[in-house]
């Protein structure tokens, strides 16, 4: 990207791309270690299909800015607001044009519903400790789950099961911190911890919400509710905390969001020579 330092984007588009860990999350498709761990981490079947061709348009337009991003050199807040949003942009609209918008989305959707600090997080996490629940009967703080959720616990358990197990192998292979501090592993073990641990509560609450007609799924909702306010160490003694009926869909959290491939005209404002891309 040429200039990219010097272009002006607008605040909206700003605050989008600059409020969560985007060009960290985008580099996990074309890291060799990460892509074992992949279809664990829910990524989309069509942005599998043309990894190829986004480890290309990765390395064409984000690799040089995640150096920058982890090198001890100065660089002003506001440089980097600017750079990684245009950045972002740029190669999202070139997947987009050469694998088709439904590639696109699909990555944009992923990288939002598990990497971005936004409003499912904390639901996410919620659920993660009461599903955990449905088989951990040693826990004197547990409520046993409603008869019509018994047949899939086994289901949950060795889903569980499998996503501990994948923690310790990405600890084992993941390379060290290149920056060294306090955390001996590199950041994109913390985004994929985060991946994992939501997409346990995604992966159960999409199976219920297939499995169980609604009255049973308000069943598993209240007991849910139930749980939250009895749980050791409290997490919240506020059930509504869960968001049941948002979360309990056969749809995947944010399946609805606004794309940012609406913002088209940034690129174009910025770069005049980038209207070739389309």
């Amino acid at each position: 990207m040429k200039n990219a330092k010097d272009s002006q984007i607008s605040q909206k588009l700003r605050e989008e791309l600059s409020q969560f860990q985007w060009l960290r999350a985008l580099s996990l498709p074309v890291l060799p270690w990460v892509k074992p761990f992949l279809p664990l981490l829910d990524i989309p079947q069509l942005v599998q299909d043309n990894s190829s061709l986004w480890e290309e348009i990765y390395l064409q337009n984000l690799a040089a800015l995640k150096v920058i991003s982890e090198s001890p050199e100065p660089i002003t807040r506001e440089e980097l607001e600017t750079i990684y949003p245009l950045g972002i942009l740029q190669a999202m609209h070139q997947l987009a044009e050469q694998g088709g918008v439904a590639v696109a989305l699909e990555l944009e959707r992923w990288v939002r519903r598990y990497f971005r600090p936004h409003e499912s997080h904390t639901p996410l996490c919620h659920w993660h400790s009461v599903l955990r629940l449905t088989f951990l009967l040693q826990r004197h703080d547990r409520i046993p789950p409603p008869a019509v959720l018994e047949p899939l616990v086994p289901d949950i358990e060795k889903l569980y099961r499998n996503f501990e197990e994948a923690r310790y192998e990405i600890f084992d292979i993941a390379p060290p911190n290149p920056l060294g501090g306090k955390s001996s592993r590199c950041m994109e073990v913390t985004l994929m911890s985060q991946a994992r641990r939501n997409t346990f509560p995604v992966r159960v609450l999409r199976k219920i919400a297939q499995e169980l007609n609604p009255v049973e799924r308000q069943e598993v909702i209240n007991w849910a509710e139930r749980q939250v306010k009895v749980m050791f160490p409290p997490i919240d003694r506020d059930p509504s905390v869960l968001c049941g009926e948002r979360y309990m869909r056969v749809e995947p959290p944010g399946f609805d969001m606004p794309s940012i491939l609406g913002f088209s005209d940034e690129i174009d404002r910025a770069h005049p020579d980038s209207q070739q891309l389309r």
